[in-house]
């Protein structure tokens, strides 16, 4: 059933699937959901497919907790919840990158440990390559989504743990940090800041978008650049 002004699209990742709805008026949007999930079900149902309803929730974005909403798919009542992980990004209900910059230093700051832990035992071409593998990796992730998104002080810890990368590989743990700047040390190493790696794959993504090298969900995209 259509609702105006209900905008809905879906994405797909292997098994799993997510459903996006977007609407000013709360009861449209709830409605709007239930139907399509209804749809959804009968479909799997006919094709002798089942939906894993305890591993299914939802997120209500940009409202108030007390927000009456329900979603349910053949009579169980899904899970509202404040965060969910999608495609290695967390995604919050108040759409912000704070919770995502978090997980993200937890998981960084581990692997900046185990860099410490054998700097002693390996070269500095070795100390380079763990660092791609292990960190750079995990900072250019979708860096041109969040980074400019979020203020500077929730990534600083970010930022804060490449330079401490970077001293690793230099060797200048001992080095007082007054003594050698970020810029020069990471000049020396060959290696980019994270503004500037944010900069640079921003950068390739707009271009891709200009050259209409971009993902599916652009093609109607009202975004113009100038």
């Amino acid at each position: 059933m259509f609702y105006k002004g209900i905008d809905v699209s879906t994405t797909y990742h292997a098994d799993d699937t997510t459903y996006v709805a977007r609407s000013h008026n709360i009861y449209f949007l709830e409605r709007s959901c239930n139907n399509d999930l209804e749809m959804v079900n009968n479909w799997c149902r006919l094709n002798k497919m089942v939906i894993n309803t305890s591993k299914s929730h939802y997120l209500l974005c940009n409202a108030s907790e007390d927000t009456r909403f329900s979603i349910s798919i053949d009579g169980t009542v899904l899970e509202r919840r404040s965060k969910s992980r999608l495609l290695g990004y967390t995604i919050c209900d108040t759409l912000s990158w704070n919770d995502h910059v978090s997980n993200l230093c937890d998981r960084i700051r581990s692997n900046v440990a185990l860099l410490q832990q054998c700097r002693f035992c390996i070269s500095r071409k070795a100390a380079i390559l763990i660092y791609h593998h292990f960190l750079f990796c995990h900072f250019i992730y979708g860096i041109h989504i969040y980074y400019g998104m979020t203020p500077h002080y929730i990534t600083n810890p970010l930022y804060l743990l490449q330079k401490r990368a970077f001293r690793l590989i230099a060797n200048f743990q001992s080095v007082p940090r007054h003594l050698v700047s970020t810029q020069d040390l990471a000049r020396s190493l060959n290696l980019l800041l994270l503004p500037q790696l944010a900069s640079y794959f921003t950068a390739i993504y707009a271009y891709k978008i200009l050259k209409h090298q971009r993902p599916r969900n652009f093609i109607k995209s009202k975004c113009r650049f100038r």
